[in-house]
């Protein structure tokens, strides 16, 4: 005769293996530029996007960053956040703060991972807070280059552009440096006029248009 088994509907249940539980995967992605933003776009597309979380040292969403020296740069109808956030570069969605909301991906910006701990799967942030994580995607780009002193690189005119912030701030010195020469051309002979047109952008990189024109009749 077959044994039956005993019933032990009422015995506590078993905790979890790591095996049981790995199916929940946990994915951290620290930087939040372009790469960032295409890389949250093909995990949405998953279907994966409440698993991620991104770490990213700038204030803003991912975003193209080509056109910091192209569009934003522009005198007339200058482009500005939130209308080239990624991934309309490519010809997807515009992914604001609702996009990720939507998608379940958790955003956390202002911030830079300082230490990272490899055998145990943590990130810790200069908050202090610590991130585990079952895949790491590292995906902080590049820093701009700085040219060599010995060909000006340290001249006061000259700057970089890496990120919004500094694209602003470019434009800022661009608009400054406009006014002062209105301003000084002026002071210097009343007969001649001075015209400055914010940078525009060409092929080769950014110019200002100084016009220069005889108020006498």
């Amino acid at each position: 005769r077959t044994q039956r088994p005993p019933d032990n509907s009422n015995a506590p249940h078993a905790a979890p293996t790591s095996e049981m539980s790995a199916i929940a995967k946990k994915i951290v992605l620290v930087g939040g530029g372009n790469a960032a933003g295409y890389f949250a776009r093909a995990v949405v597309a998953a279907g994966r996007g409440a698993e991620l979380t991104m770490i990213a040292a700038e204030n803003v969403l991912p975003y193209e960053r080509p056109a910091l020296t192209k569009a934003f740069l522009h005198a007339e109808s200058p482009a500005r956040l939130p209308g080239f956030h990624t991934s309309v570069g490519g010809g997807g969605e515009r992914q604001t703060a609702e996009w990720y909301a939507t998608h379940g991906v958790e955003v956390i910006l202002g911030t830079r991972v300082v230490d990272a701990n490899l055998e145990e799967k943590t990130v810790v942030t200069d908050a202090g807070k610590s991130y585990s994580y079952d895949k790491l995607v590292v995906a902080i780009g590049c820093t701009a280059l700085k040219l060599p002193s010995a060909i000006g690189g340290d001249l006061p005119g000259v700057h970089r552009v890496r990120d919004v912030a500094d694209a602003v701030h470019a434009r800022e010195v661009a608009a400054d440096r406009a006014r002062e020469l209105q301003r000084g051309a002026a002071d210097r002979d009343d007969e001649l006029i001075v015209r400055v047109r914010l940078p525009r952008v060409g092929d080769d990189g950014l110019f200002f248009e100084v016009r220069v024109h005889d108020a006498r009749p």
